[in-house]
Order: structure tokens, then sequence, then C-alpha cells
């Protein structure tokens, strides 16, 4: 995901949330979000690194399945699901915090920062879930 697939996503969400409504209809599982972590993990694993490098796509995935896991989220798990350099993380967090995806808080320990999706990131990773998990017609 490029920054412009960001840019362009942040200028469409808005449009995307009143037609989908920010409620998913449906409980998201977080062991689904997860599912698809390992997956893409796996993708880049068997069929090579440089085929496949969506760190803004990853962190937004690993933010909403803590968030429906009610768990905290800070730097060190994401290094740990997301096999990026820290630089990399760091700017995709920056430019995903730009956006107002994602919120960033240092922790009272100032030893890691925990980081959430905002109202507008949650909205749209269900919005996104509900489009994904809908039953085909027919």
């Amino acid at each position: 995901m490029s920054y412009e697939d960001i840019n362009e996503f942040g200028r469409k969400l808005p449009e995307v949330l009143s037609k989908v409504g920010t409620a998913s209809t449906r409980k998201a599982k977080p062991n689904k979000v997860r599912m698809c972590i390992r997956w893409r993990a796996a993708r880049s694993e068997l069929l090579g690194h440089n085929l496949f490098y969506d760190p803004a796509w990853d962190i937004l995935l690993c933010l909403y399945a803590s968030h429906l896991e009610g768990v905290e989220t800070g730097l060190e798990e994401l290094k740990q699901w997301i096999d990026v350099p820290a630089t990399v993380l760091c700017r995709w967090l920056t430019v995903l915090e730009e956006r107002r995806l994602i919120s960033r808080n240092k922790s009272r320990s100032g030893a890691d920062e925990s980081i959430s999706l905002t109202d507008t990131g949650l909205g749209g990773m269900h919005a996104l879930y509900e489009v994904l998990t809908k039953e085909p017609l027919g």
C-alpha cells in the first residue's frame, strides 16, 4: 500500500462509512482477523517477501484484531506481528496517524507507546470487515 493508496483510502472513507454504517451488523471475530494476518505472513514466506509488501494494511489488521480482543497494542507487539524494519514500521505509523486512522500515546512508564485505531480507523475496519465477510448473493 503506497502513500497514495493511504491518502485515497482516507478521502473515500467518509463516503464508504455513510453507505455501510459504522456499526457492523455482524460481530467481527478477532480470530478471523488474526488468521488473515497469518495468511499474509505465510504468503510472503512461501512466495517471496519482495512480492508482497503492505505494512500499512498489516498495521491496521493488527490494531483491529487487538481492539476486538480488548487488548492494548504497543510498538513491540506490532514489531512481533509485522516483519518489517522498525524504521519502516514507524514511517507507516506516522502516515496512518496523519490520516487520523490511528492514535499513538506514550505509556505511563514511558517504556512503550500504546497504539490504537481512532474512531475513523475503527469505523473503516468495521466497514471493510462487513464488506469482506458478506455472503455472496444468489
